[in-house]
This record gives structure tokens, sequence and C-alpha cells, in this order.
């Protein structure tokens, strides 16, 4: 920030806060088999019934955060902590979060193109049912053996036949639009789902000191 205005920040820049705040984040790809019950269900009402249930496959990997998504982050954060003083320093700022956000799956081939920090969209998104606004999240508070934590969860209803889901990721300020959005993060992944399951992702990011 430069007298009062927000300077975004290039890739050296980004690269350095996310080290000084020890920036890192997993997810989880699941799928499970639609149950006739879960049918006209919302899909907030289906997560709560996914607790304790058994994947049919569950894979979990670490995320590049990407840079374009880290500085409408760091907008949001900026917004958060001034957003009661802002009129008092001119209106200088605008209102600034993080949604809508959306899960997003791919098919893209992150083995020639692996997913990288300056990355603005998935290889390959697919198009149709393969976003999802938030069904569930929560926040985990910080102890003296771990960091705080925000987690999102989403649930896409593919309904691809045999679809490879080869990469996956978060975007922020975005719409239910292919390919709209900042990019959060980028994560790639090996997990094939069928046409009667439904794919969880889940999204978390801890903050370390």
């Amino acid at each position: 920030m430069r007298n009062g205005a927000l300077v975004y920040a290039d890739g050296d820049s980004v690269s350095t806060l996310v080290d000084a705040l020890k920036l890192r984040g997993t997810v989880t790809l699941s799928t499970y088999e639609m149950q006739p019950e879960w049918e006209g269900m919302e899909l907030p009402e289906i997560a709560t019934l996914l607790v304790g249930q058994n994947p049919v496959s569950r894979q979990t990997e670490h995320n590049i955060l990407c840079n374009i998504g880290l500085n409408q982050l760091a907008a949001a954060i900026l917004w958060a902590g001034i957003v009661d003083q802002n009129a008092n320093m001119g209106s200088t700022f605008v209102y600034t979060d993080l949604t809508p956000m959306y899960g997003a799956i791919g098919t893209g081939d992150v083995t020639t193109v692996p997913p990288s920090a300056n990355d603005t969209q998935l290889v390959a998104e697919i198009p149709t049912l393969g976003r999802s606004v938030v069904v569930t999240a929560g926040a985990t508070a910080g102890f003296s053996t771990f960091n705080p934590s925000v987690t999102w969860q989403f649930l896409l209803p593919i309904n691809v036949a045999g679809a490879v889901l080869t990469e996956c990721g978060i975007f922020v300020n975005a719409s239910s639009l292919i390919n709209s959005g900042a990019l959060l993060n980028h994560a790639a992944i090996t997990v094939t789902q069928s046409s009667t399951q439904l794919v969880s992702l889940t999204v978390t990011i801890t903050v370390g000191n």
C-alpha cells in the first residue's frame, strides 16, 4: 500500500507474501455414489449426509496458490481491516471480498502443462456442470501444535460417463461461466468419475507464523 492506495503485487511480491505468511494448501477430491433418496435435495443437504460415508475414491494433493487469486485475497484482507475507517481515509478503498466463489474441475493435460503460480485458469475446465458454489465451510483455530486454517467444500454432479478428472481449483469473484473469475489455487489430480457419482472437492488453506 502506498499513499493510502492498494498496489497489486507482482509475482515476486506475491511469492514473498505467501512465504512470509507460510500459506499452503491441500485439495481432497472424493467421489460418492448418488443415492436415490438424494434426488431433489439441495447440495448443502447432501453434503451433510456425506459425513461418515465411505467414498468410492479419494485423493489428497498439495496445490499451487495462484498469483491472480492471491491478489484478490490480499485485497479482501485489506478491506476487512479498514472497512470501519474507510470514510475517514477519504473512501480510498472499495468493498472487496472473494465472493462469488466457485470450485471447478478439469480434464486438461497437467503433465505437459503442470499447475503454476502464474495460472489464470484450468488447462481444460469441464464446461457443463463442472463448477459449484460453496456448500460447506469452516475455520480451524490455531493452537500450540497446529496453525489456523480455512476449508471450503464444493459438490459437483458432473454427470460425464467415465470422466478422468486431472485438475481442480477455486475461482474467486467468479460466476458459473467457464474460466470466469480469479484462480486462487490449482492442483493436479487423477480421479475417474462415472455418471452415477457425485464429486466432492475440499480445499484447505493453512496460515503459519
